[in-house]
C-alpha cells in the first residue's frame, strides 16, 4: 500500500500507465492465459470446420466468377447505380446458398467494377463519384446482402494514394452527396463515416459546424472516422469529445464521454499526455476499483486527501 501510494501521489494525472505498471506482473499473467485460452478453442475447433471452410469458400469463388462472367458488359456505357444493383442481386440470387460467402463475391465484383470503369475511360474517382457511392446511397434503403456485397467490393477498390480526390469540385459533390444522403436520416451511418475518413471528404468540411455534429450522436462512426483520419484531425476529434463530456451535466455522460476518448486514444496510439481529464477518470475508476479490497483507513491513505475520491 506504500508503494501504491508513493507512486499515486508522485504525478497523479500526468500519465494512465503508471497505474497500469503497479499492477503489470499480475496484467501478463491474466492477458497471456486469455490468450493462450483463445488460441486452445481456436485450434480445437479449427480442425473440424477448417476443411468444410475452405471447400466452401473455393466453391463460392467458383460459382462467383461464373455469376459475373462478362457483367462489366451488362453496366452499361457509362455504367449507373440501378444497373450495379440489379447485377448484384441476380448474382446473389443466381449462387443461392453460396451467395452468403460475401467476400468471395465482393472480390469478383470489385474486379468486374474496375474493367467497367476502364471501359467508360473513367478514373478511380470517377468510378467512386459516379457509380459506387451513388449505389450505395441507393441501397441503403432496403439494406439487403447486396447492399455488403457493393459495400465490401467499395473498400477492395480502395487505395490510400489515390486519395483525396485532386479535383476539388467533384472532391466537394461528392462530400455534399455523402453527406445529404449515408450521413443524415434514419439509416445508419457507418458507410458514411467510412467514406468519409477514407476518400477524405472530410477536407471539405468544417469540423465544429459541419464534421462533429455528424458524427456526435455514434460511438461506432466516431470510431471508424477517427481510426483513418489524419493526426490533427484524431487530436481534435479526441479533444471536441473530452470537453464536451468534462461539460457534461451528470457524471453517467461525462464517464461515457470520457471512455469513448480513452477508447480512440488507444486504437489511434495517440499520447496521452495530451488529454489529463482522461487520465483523471481513469485514476477515478481504477481507485474504485481497488476499494473493493481495501479496508477505509488505507482507501483514505490512498487518497491523499483528494476531496473527490475521499
Amino acid at each position: 500500500r506504500a508503494f501504491i501510494a508513493d507512486v499515486y501521489s508522485a504525478d497523479f494525472v500526468s500519465d494512465m500507465m503508471v497505474l497500469d505498471e503497479i499492477w503489470m506482473p499480475q496484467a501478463v499473467y491474466c492477458r497471456a492465459a486469455a490468450r493462450a485460452s483463445r488460441q486452445k478453442r481456436r485450434r480445437s475447433c479449427g480442425t473440424r470446420r477448417s476443411k468444410a471452410t475452405r471447400a466452401a469458400a473455393k466453391d463460392a469463388m467458383q460459382a462467383s466468377r461464373g455469376a459475373l462472367a462478362g457483367m462489366e458488359h451488362h453496366l452499361g456505357l457509362p455504367p449507373t447505380p440501378a444497373a450495379l444493383a440489379e447485377v448484384t442481386v441476380e448474382a446473389i440470387q443466381q449462387l443461392g446458398n453460396l451467395g452468403t460467402h460475401v467476400g468471395s463475391l465482393a472480390l469478383q465484383l470489385s474486379e468486374s467494377v474496375r474493367e467497367a470503369g476502364k471501359l467508360a475511360g473513367w478514373t478511380v474517382h470517377d468510378l467512386f463519384a459516379e457509380l459506387l457511392v451513388p449505389a450505395l446511397a441507393d441501397m441503403q434503403k432496403q439494406k439487403t446482402r447486396a447492399f455488403g456485397v457493393v459495400l465490401a467490393s467499395t473498400k477492395l477498390l480502395w487505395v490510400l494514394e489515390d486519395w483525396p480526390d485532386p479535383d476539388a469540385a467533384r472532391a466537394r459533390r461528392l462530400s455534399e452527396f455523402v453527406t445529404k444522403t449515408l450521413l443524415k436520416g434514419p439509416g445508419d451511418v457507418l458507410p458514411g463515416a467510412w467514406l468519409l475518413g477514407h476518400l477524405r471528404l472530410d477536407k471539405q468540411l468544417d469540423f465544429e459546424s459541419e464534421l462533429f455534429p455528424l458524427l456526435r450522436g455514434n460511438q461506432q462512426a466516431l470510431r471508424i472516422y477517427c481510426t483513418c483520419a489524419l493526426p490533427s484531425e484524431q487530436h481534435r476529434l479526441v479533444r471536441q469529445v473530452v470537453d464536451e463530456g468534462c461539460a457534461a451535466g451528470t457524471h453517467r455522460e461525462r464517464r461515457e464521454a470520457l471512455a469513448l476518448a480513452a477508447d480512440l486514444i488507444s486504437r489511434c496510439k495517440m499520447s496521452r499526455e495530451d488529454f489529463p481529464e482522461v487520465a483523471r477518470q481513469k485514476a477515478i475508476n481504477w481507485f474504485c476499483y481497488v476499494l473493493r479490497s481495501l479496508s477505509a483507513q488505507a482507501a483514505e491513505d490512498l487518497a491523499r486527501g483528494d476531496p473527490e475520491l475521499l
